[in-house]
């Protein structure tokens, strides 16, 4: 199997598994699959919209005059596309003695294997953590913030402070709460009404395993446990607990404290078309007998409405 062959048979049998794999890999993905919020898109930047006021209305009788003049009511936010790369090594003295396809065959399957298994983990990592690096993705560390740690976000200044039903820059915050300590039923809640309006609220909460534990006891008397409700979730092997209709699910890539409350219906993961989860064509370095190649992944992570999640951060862990 020459280098051309071994390219063709990785993107058309490894790497549609290895997209399928990653996708289901954590809670957050897994829910941005089945919503749809998985957006294959180009352009020079991400251009998502939001919105921050109300339309002009009002209360009228017989004859009256209404109020027509034009009141800005969205805005746009715009993000930058960021590369992720995971490169893939093998030497060409193991494909020699490997003895044809026979042989080369559970070498792809290892390093694909891997390759997933990294893919996972800094994706993740970066859109839960901040990455401290201006070339990895954003995420949910500075999409759900209320101005006050994140001053910016896609483009807009933020004013710093959280408010209920905020509108203009007050509509990009979060509800936050940095005050530490024990997370309880009681704190959870009011954080979940905070990012409530309506029927829009929260329907992911995601922590680290210790803080999963604390809650698990505190609610098990009721038995609260996801149903069919998440079966997007529970089919492919997540478990968790179900807190006023959100599934709270553990992702060992949350920061140390930190609690997210998702509404993912406004948060989109867009990848670049022609960077899909690329495999790279092999190149042969001059000065080795090895082929190289890379999986490349060009997007972001976008927030499109802070103000329906929420966080914890400082919190303890046992």
């Amino acid at each position: 199997m020459d280098a051309r062959e071994l390219a063709a048979h990785i993107r058309q049998y490894y790497i549609p598994v290895l997209v399928d794999n990653v996708f289901v890999a954590t809670p957050l993905f897994t829910r941005l699959r089945a919503k749809n919020q998985i957006i294959i898109d180009s352009g020079r930047e991400i251009v998502q919209p939001f919105i921050y006021g109300k339309l002009t209305s009002g209360s009228y009788e017989y004859a009256d005059t209404f109020d027509v003049n034009y009141v800005k009511t969205d805005d746009y936010l715009t993000f930058q596309w960021k590369g992720a790369y995971v490169n893939i090594t093998i030497d060409n003295w193991s494909v020699a003695i490997g003895n044809g396809v026979e042989g080369v065959i559970p070498l792809i399957e290892a390093k694909m294997q891997n390759a997933e298994a990294t893919l996972v983990d800094m994706l993740s990592g970066w859109i839960l953590t901040n990455p401290s690096d201006t070339k990895a993705w954003d995420g949910l560390w500075n999409g759900i913030d209320d101005g006050n740690t994140f001053g910016t976000y896609g483009g807009f200044t933020r004013s710093p402070g959280f408010v209920y039903g905020g509108t203009g820059a007050k509509a990009l915050n979060a509800y936050v709460d940095s005050t530490g300590g024990t997370i309880s039923l009681e704190r959870l809640r009011t954080a979940m009404g905070k990012a409530t309006i309506g029927n829009k609220k929260p329907d992911l909460i995601i922590c680290r395993q210790s803080i999963y534990d604390q809650l698990w006891w505190l609610v098990q008397p009721q038995q609260r446990f996801l149903g069919e409700r998440h079966a997007d979730l529970v089919n492919v092997g997540f478990e968790g607990i179900n807190f006023d209709g959100a599934a709270v699910v553990v992702d060992m890539h949350c920061p140390t404290g930190v609690v997210y409350g998702i509404n993912t219906d406004y948060v989109k993961m867009v990848i670049n078309k022609d960077r899909n989860f690329y495999f790279s064509d092999w190149v042969r370095p001059v000065n080795s007998d090895q082929r190289v190649g890379q999986i490349l992944t060009i997007g972001n992570l976008i927030v499109q409405a802070p103000r329906y999640c929420f966080k914890f951060t400082n919190l303890t862990e046992y």
